[in-house]
């Protein structure tokens, strides 16, 4: 008899519902993350505003507190790990953390390389409880960042002794991806074990050294075979086996919002700047091109005070430059406070990731995307504070000669 390479994980809980509005993570979860052990791998796709975590900051890390285990998070923008620092503070895990980490990190971190990095692959190798939030990072940066490949390489190998939790609003895409990978895994696993065994078995009743194959036959004979994994595991002192739990949580909120649509940025300009809608202007913008482009159209009007957002800001700020840009201030606000000041926010995706605008005075909403990920994350920034609270959303159509352009890009890399 021969076992056959493992094909796909088993699922062994799946939990799928709609949610209330004011139900959560912790609510849905209820205690069931106390029966999840080494080697099982948590996908929780859960509908932005859900409090996913929330749930890690004081549900997850006070249990493993309890339990004298570390917690380590990862996290995929510069702006969402400082706003989660700050409600770090708010908790107590600070006074604890000398007896149990909490410990907050970027993938960037992880793949900046260097001693600092393998500082942390260490702290981390000690962890119980791994969270790799927003983890559609594994998928939507590894198109422009290849150093992707390496956060997401280490952390999915150290699913033998920890808990791994994947955590999104939009998994759908990523998860099969890690599925793939962690079955490569064990499957090396699986043979490498094997091939240590084949010429160094003893089997207990005879005392005699025995074949990995010639073992399984002694055991059919006697009754109990090899039938699984898990037997092979439990009988041979085997690879753990991996197993997926699902959780996928998702509220309706097809009432919260009108759609409307534009084509291009001069149309959009009006709508901000006529007064016909009331409240502030949260506003994605597909490059940095157009982002200064609208913000200069919107000051030339002169009816509505704008800011502007992109990568260059948020990373200059990390090296303490930009402090007299006024979106310096606008960043802290949301860090501190989930809100802003001003009356239009333009921003590129540097902040459509997980960070929370927590803003009752933003009644619109402009996505420029066409990518379904981006979109569903930029429109989940907005977390709606009652149920029957309503926003704007404005979806750019684009033109025909944006697409064309695309689609010979891709026919000539073809």
């Amino acid at each position: 008899m021969q076992l056959e390479e493992m094909k796909q994980l088993s699922v062994i809980s799946s939990d799928v519902r709609k949610v209330a509005f004011d139900e959560t993570v912790a609510d849905l979860l209820g205690e069931d993350y106390k029966k999840w052990n080494t080697a099982d791998v948590i996908f929780i796709s859960a509908s932005t505003g859900l409090g996913k975590t929330y749930w890690v900051m004081n549900v997850l890390y006070e249990y493993a507190y309890n339990k004298g285990e570390n917690v380590a998070i990862f996290l995929n923008r510069r702006i969402l790990k400082d706003q989660v620092f700050e409600d770090a503070r708010m908790h107590e895990w600070r006074r604890n953390r000398d007896k149990v980490g909490l410990y907050i990190f970027s993938y960037q971190q992880l793949e900046a390389g260097g001693e600092s990095a393998e500082i942390i692959r260490n702290i981390v190798r000690g962890c119980r409880y791994i969270i790799c939030d927003e983890c559609h990072y594994f998928l939507s940066d590894a198109l422009f960042n290849p150093k992707v490949q390496e956060s997401f390489d280490f952390l999915t190998e150290l699913y033998y002794h920890t808990t791994l939790i994947f955590v999104s609003a939009t998994i759908e895409k990523v998860q099969e991806l890690i599925e793939k990978r962690i079955v490569d895994l064990y499957n090396q696993r699986f043979v490498d074990w094997k091939e240590r065994l084949d010429d160094e078995w003893w089997y207990k009743k005879s005392g005699k050294k025995r074949s990995l194959e010639e073992y399984i036959e002694i055991m059919e004979e006697n009754g109990a075979p090899f039938k699984t994994y898990e037997e092979c595991e439990i009988r041979g002192d085997g690879p753990t086996v991996p197993h997926v739990r699902l959780y996928d949580f998702r509220r309706n909120l097809k009432e919260n919002v009108r759609v409307h649509h534009f084509r291009m940025i001069v149309d959009l300009a009006p709508l901000i700047t006529n007064g016909q809608y009331f409240g502030k202007w949260l506003i994605f913008v597909a490059d940095k091109k157009s982002g200064k482009k609208l913000q200069e159209m919107i000051k030339e009007n002169g009816s509505k005070k704008s800011v502007y957002i992109d990568s260059d800001l948020v990373g200059g700020m990390a090296n303490g430059d930009g402090k007299d840009d006024p979106a310096y201030s606008e960043i802290r606000n949301i860090r501190k406070c989930g809100k802003f000041n001003c009356d239009v926010l333009i921003t590129t995706s540097v902040l459509d990731n997980g960070v929370n605008i927590k803003d009752p005075d933003v009644k619109n909403i402009v996505l420029i995307t066409d990518d379904e990920v981006e979109f569903k994350q930029m429109l989940g920034r907005k977390r709606f504070l009652a149920e029957d609270e309503v926003v704007e959303v404005f979806i750019s159509c684009g033109v025909r000669k944006d697409f064309v352009t695309r689609d010979r890009g891709y026919y000539n890399v073809y």
